[in-house]
């Protein structure tokens, strides 16, 4: 049986103290089901031929920006650096309801590391990214951000979607909100079936695939 393990870098600051908090609520939930339920995710050749087969036809104007060599990494980069989005900002969100309501001496730290967030997030705003980045990757990454930082901002009384007003994203980012704040159930099972929405609402079911926690192939560790 494989053991949760955090690993983190000593020189961070005292924001920490919130992100050693924010993987330990990933650890209990996960634990907090029985052993059947403990789903985790894993991506095959077939998951990425799907996802290539989504994208195709915008890396024809990738590579009047990328040199060929590098093509090929910019797209898996991309294909991974979304499917990790998807996986973990559905949870994402409920641990930072459970962090801001349970422990209120880290919301000092919780607002500078959502700070920090957003502004690695807005960069996905960025006009430039379209010439290295595909349009759905775009769209889905964006309207994503949206959705993470409107919940959690409401609900920790802060506005953190003031970047993307006026943006293409709003209102798609709305909707998908109001289906997470409607229907998520809070609890690990419950972040594998709103993943799963999200998955949906994006077309993005094909992207990745569930495995036990007990059946993870060798070098998972490795990729994730």
């Amino acid at each position: 049986m494989l053991a949760p393990i955090i690993y983190f870098n000593p020189k961070h600051d005292q924001t920490i103290n919130h992100l050693v908090a924010h993987e330990c609520g990933h650890a209990l939930r996960m634990w907090g089901v029985p052993e059947e339920q403990r789903l985790i995710p894993k991506s095959s050749e077939e998951n990425h031929k799907t996802a290539l087969l989504q994208i195709v036809e915008d890396i024809p104007e990738l590579a009047q920006s990328s040199p060929p060599e590098k093509l090929v990494d910019l797209i898996n980069t991309q294909y991974q650096g979304l499917v990790q989005q998807l996986l973990s900002k559905p949870p994402d969100i409920m641990i930072e309801y459970w962090l801001y309501d349970d422990f209120p001496d880290l919301r000092p730290y919780q607002q500078i590391s959502l700070q920090r967030q957003r502004i690695n997030a807005v960069r996905g705003l960025d006009s430039e990214i379209s010439k290295i980045a595909t349009a759905k990757i775009i769209s889905a990454s964006n309207t994503m951000s949206y959705c993470y930082f409107r919940l959690v901002g409401l609900h920790i009384g802060q506005n953190l979607v003031s970047p993307y007003s006026g943006s293409v994203y709003v209102n798609r980012g709305k909707e998908l909100a109001e289906i997470t704040a409607r229907e998520y159930r809070n609890d690990y099972s419950g972040d594998i079936a709103m993943i799963n929405r999200w998955a949906a609402f994006f077309e993005l079911q094909e992207w990745f695939s569930w495995t036990g926690f007990e059946d993870v192939p060798p070098g998972y560790l490795d990729t994730v």
